[in-house]
């Protein structure tokens, strides 16, 4: 194939490189060579060809007319020019907010203590050495703040970084990220996965202010209780009768991480025309608090069971919190749960099966990890699942 040589010529006064751009295309009165940048390519003042620089290796190329006569090949040199400067270094392409599991909920503002999560895109794969920490400034409001760097995901492609909303910090806006540079503890580096010699470029666009990430961290996010349902099904047919357990769940929601059930809350239940305050029995994975009732004799229920609007109490000691920050309280506020036609109660007869789908409260066990529970009631060491 024949060829022509390019010429790199390097920054800080190095010898140029000199290159082959090999054949691509020919059509009546040119003929086409390409070269593929490498990583290590780079060239500030725009690459250039040198005198005579077309090799035939071998090959021929004829006149038309002619088959016979070859061409001249000679020709000069094509100096360098800024508009074919040289760069194959992994650069950043992308800059953009995204949403982590410890974000705040889609559209809602972000709030002391949320993390604010910030993502640059190179164009081919980057390594860094283990203890470094790239990070990028986020505007918000008139304050500038510097990131705390996560990880490198999506097969190198990625720089995964956050800032902790902390108070006083507030953009109504929206935060955003000025156009910047990438800042790498000192006498560390980050460079191309595919060539550990070339230094990634550190340089990356902005990201405007958007109001889906407003900021305020006066605010402080408070769990709240999202649902409240039967979670168990009765061993006959629609109907729970006597001695069988109706278990209710309460999922308490918190999207900033789990919260720390201490004492046992409480929990009204409507069995027919009788409230029952009912104890809570276990709480587990996800925030999900479970509350089971007995049947007694006498309940009847032909509706099905019910909860109240706002049913949910802590009786003195007992206490719904945040585990990031023990003093913030959840909010017990929720809707009622209607008549459940499927939790039907007839307390005037057994069931017939001493078997129920409810495992005993005996055999209730600590859950793996977390000892610091009061009055008997720990987590579930089984599996149990509130599924919203």
């Amino acid at each position: 194939r024949p060829s022509a040589k390019l010429v790199f010529t390097k920054p800080l006064g190095q010898e140029s490189d000199t290159v082959k751009a090999l054949y691509a295309r020919h059509a009546r009165h040119h003929v086409d060579f390409e070269y593929t940048v490498q990583t290590s390519d780079r060239d500030d003042d725009g690459a250039g060809i040198a005198a005579n620089a077309v090799e035939l290796n071998g090959g021929r190329i004829l006149a038309a007319s002619d088959s016979a006569t070859a061409v001249r090949i000679a020709h000069g040199a094509v100096a360098g020019d800024t508009t074919r400067k040289v760069d194959g270094r992994p650069r950043i392409v992308r800059m953009e907010f995204f949403k982590h599991t410890d974000s705040a909920p889609e559209g809602s503002v972000y709030m002391f203590g949320d993390k604010l999560w910030v993502a640059a895109y190179y164009d081919q794969p980057v390594v860094k050495l283990e203890w470094s920490n790239p990070s990028v400034e986020i505007a918000i409001g008139a304050d500038t703040v510097r990131t705390i760097f996560a990880k490198i995901r999506e097969e190198g492609l990625a720089l995964r970084m956050y800032n902790t909303i902390d108070r006083g910090e507030r953009d109504l806006d929206g935060a955003s990220v000025p156009p910047g540079v990438v800042s790498l503890d000192a006498g560390v580096w980050l460079r191309a996965a595919s060539d550990s010699t070339t230094d990634a470029r550190l340089d990356h666009p902005g990201v405007p202010t958007d109001t889906t990430r407003k900021v305020d961290g006066d605010l402080t996010p408070t769990p709240w209780v999202g649902s409240v349902r039967v979670i168990s099904s009765p061993p006959d047919g629609d109907t729970y009768r006597l001695g069988d357990t109706v278990e209710v769940g309460v999922g308490v929601h918190f999207y900033r991480g789990g919260v720390k059930v201490t004492g046992v809350p409480e929990l009204e239940l409507r069995v027919g025309a009788t409230t029952r305050k009912v104890p809570m029995t276990w709480y587990g994975p996800w925030s999900a608090l479970g509350f089971q009732y007995t049947v007694q004799a006498g309940d009847l229920d032909t509706d099905g069971v019910s909860v109240p609007k706002n049913a949910l109490s802590l009786p003195a000691g007992a206490k719904i919190q945040t585990y990031a920050d023990t003093t913030i309280a959840a909010a017990l506020e929720h809707p009622a749960m209607p008549a459940n036609s499927k939790a039907k109660v007839d307390g005037t007869s057994g069931s017939g099966d001493t078997t129920t789908n409810n495992i005993p409260a005996t055999d209730r066990s600590p859950g793996d990890g977390d000892e610091s529970k009061s009055d008997g009631v720990r987590p579930r060491k089984y599996p149990h699942f509130l599924i919203r």
